[in-house]
């Protein structure tokens, strides 16, 4: 049985990435149900942390908020790692300007990683570092994304990555190091790319065109508009860091 949940939840979590929502939402309803049903409930909060992923790409901020809460709370059961769905949870309170909730939620997914778990660890520093970018800490956002940076780098997180770059490429634009802005956003685009994530790189591709309207930094969108045309084989060609 923990072999077909472990199975059925890899294929929810491929579909997801790809996009088929359907076919994701229909492989962790099938895990869910076997491991419920376990008296073990094997892999079950990682399951309801999928479908909590699943939900908050369809904008069902509630529903997901309700299987990350159910994940986490079955991980502390269980005496593993909530770490990643505190992570989740602070990103959903971030997305909905829930500030006191996401500050709140990053201090607890801060205080449950350690070195050990590099993936949560880096995360929950991405999140303390955009804490800090809100709060107009510059510097110490930029000391926590940096270290989320190495880790991710360790780890060859490519995911983890992206949003670093990201944030960085953010924080070097309030800083007013345009040039170090323009790097970090290159890195980032092409980094979404590789990962499927082609609405992330709209979004970079608008922070780049921000960056060069506004800030009069010489900036070359075309080969951007490019890659964004035909990603499929873009993701094939580039070798991404």
């Amino acid at each position: 049985v923990l072999l077909i949940i472990r199975a059925q939840n890899s294929l929810g979590t491929a579909a997801l990435a790809s996009g088929d929502h359907n076919a994701a939402a229909s492989y962790l309803e099938q895990a869910l149900n076997l491991a419920s049903a376990h008296p073990q409930q094997p892999e079950l909060e990682k399951v309801l942390g999928n479908l909590g992923a699943l939900a908050f790409k369809l904008g069902r901020n509630a529903d997901a908020h309700d299987f990350w809460i159910k994940a986490s709370e079955t991980a502390e059961e269980k005496d593993l790692s909530a770490a990643p769905y505190y992570c989740d949870l602070a990103r959903l309170y971030l997305a909905e300007g829930r500030k006191e909730e996401f500050s709140a939620m990053v201090d607890k997914a801060m205080a449950a990683t350690n070195e050990s778990e590099a993936f949560s660890r880096a995360d929950a520093l991405n999140l303390a570092g955009r804490e800090a970018m809100g709060d107009n800490d510059l510097a110490k956002a930029e000391e926590l994304l940096r270290e989320a940076l190495e880790l991710d780098q360790k780890t060859e997180n490519t995911t983890g990555l992206a949003q670093d770059t990201e944030a960085l490429g953010l924080l070097m634009v309030k800083l007013e190091r345009y040039g170090e802005a323009a790097v970090f956003m290159d890195r980032s685009f092409y980094l979404w790319l590789a990962v499927g994530r082609d609405d992330a790189a709209d979004r970079l591709l608008k922070s780049m065109r921000t960056l060069s309207a506004t800030h009069n930094h010489p900036q070359k969108i075309a080969p951007y508009l490019q890659a964004r045309r035909n990603p499929a084989s873009f993701r094939l060609a580039k070798q991404c860091p």
